[in-house]
């Protein structure tokens, strides 16, 4: 017991001195910046709980991949998405159309902006995974990959955007905020006016 009182007196400083979110400043910015006709993307899933729980805003907002219930955690839905090989068309189609209308997309969370000549990211099958199981993992990282390259290919600008760091964070919710704008259809022409 002393040694392990020993060991973890040091890491709970550490940890008592940081943030364990940072979705709060987040959804404060956003809350801010986004019009109502906006669409607001929260990746990874779990992430949808502190989102829900700070953000006071008219614009809608979905996680990846969508889910129904966002008050706690709900394997159960993620489970039956990971099944779904269509899980993202509902996020897919409301990104068509909220930029088609000349509005924004916002992502909060964890992605990657691929560069212009990436190649789609391959759709997984459905589980159980030979290495991984029932893991959501694989799903969640294909699934943000998915979601960047459509908004990679369909948008004129995709950035992420600067949000002051309100201190050290823990990096469980260290997430950063991205804005999408400008529909661009398959052959890379905006929409006609």
């Amino acid at each position: 017991m002393a040694a392990t009182a020993l060991i973890a007196v040091p890491f709970t400083g550490r940890d008592l001195n940081c943030r364990f979110t940072n979705v709060d400043v987040i959804a404060q910015s956003l809350a801010a910046a986004a019009s109502p006709e906006d669409f607001v993307i929260v990746n990874p899933w779990h992430c949808g709980i502190s989102f829900e729980r700070y953000f006071k805003s008219a614009t809608p907002w979905t996680t990846l991949p969508p889910l129904a219930d966002h008050g706690s955690h709900r394997y159960d839905l993620v489970r039956a998405q990971m099944q779904n090989p269509a899980a993202l068309a509902p996020v897919l189609e409301r990104i068509s159309t909220t930029l088609r209308a000349g509005q924004r997309v916002w992502v909060v969370g964890w992605m990657e902006i691929p560069t212009p000549d990436a190649k789609p990211p391959t759709p997984l099958p459905p589980p159980p995974l030979k290495y991984s199981g029932w893991s959501d993992m694989p799903y969640a990282i294909t699934w943000a990959a998915q979601t960047s390259h459509f908004l990679r290919q369909h948008t004129r600008t995709f950035e992420q955007v600067k949000i002051p760091p309100p201190g050290k964070i823990n990096p469980n919710e260290d997430l950063k905020l991205f804005i999408a704008e400008g529909w661009r259809s398959d052959d890379g022409r905006p929409p006609p006016q």
